[in-house]
């Protein structure tokens, strides 16, 4: 089980500079030539900051630099299944997302997934829906994740697997 545990830096940015409205993850710099002390979570490998010192010194710097509606921290306690038995332990456990691997963008990353609340939070593919822009709402139970997880690698022929995530907003 890869276990990912730390802060992640939420921003939503104004509509003239990111139009699709969804809030953006933000964690700690992994490439030394990216143009702020913060990477997209999504692109890092799903590294989040270890110290919430450096969440805010980030947080600063992208309010700083980028027009924004919104800007919270969370600390993050991320539960990624990687084999078999890690995917029969997560079965009965709650707050549920799908971790999809994507290979195919200009940037290699991952897209988190959650359940699909209505026909506007829908994006990606279906059952589930995009984490950041579906309320920040897992699925409900580990089969509606499972299908999800068997539509992903069939829609999009990329891996996917499911993952506890666990939030908890710091201010």
């Amino acid at each position: 089980m890869q276990k990912e545990n730390g802060y992640v830096v939420s921003i939503l940015p104004t509509k003239s500079y990111y139009p699709t409205g969804a809030e953006l993850w933000f964690g700690r710099k992994v490439n030394p030539t990216n143009w702020i002390n913060a990477e997209s979570f999504m692109t890092n490998g799903l590294k989040p900051f270890i110290d919430l010192k450096s969440a805010q010194e980030a947080e600063n710097e992208l309010k700083a630099k980028i027009k924004l509606k919104n800007s919270e921290i969370f600390h993050i306690d991320l539960n990624i299944a990687e084999n078999s038995d890690d995917l029969e332990l997560l079965r009965h456990q709650n707050n549920l997302v799908v971790i999809q691997t994507v290979l195919d963008l200009p940037v290699a990353g991952h897209e988190i997934y959650g359940k699909s609340v209505n026909k506007a939070s829908h994006n990606g593919y279906l059952p589930g829906s995009f984490f950041n822009s579906n309320g920040r709402r897992p699925f409900d139970n580990y089969f509606r994740a499972e299908d999800s997880v068997r539509e992903i690698q069939r829609q999009a022929a990329s891996h996917a697997t499911i993952a506890t995530l666990v939030i908890n907003k710091m201010h």
